[in-house]
């Protein structure tokens, strides 16, 4: 949810990664 946009607003490295995980877990 909030970590999602914060990716999407912050593209980070470890913020991808982390997103990618939370996108996976949402799917």
């Amino acid at each position: 949810g909030s970590v999602t946009l914060c990716c999407f607003i912050r593209p980070d490295r470890a913020a991808v990664r982390y997103a990618q995980h939370a996108a996976y877990d949402v799917r």
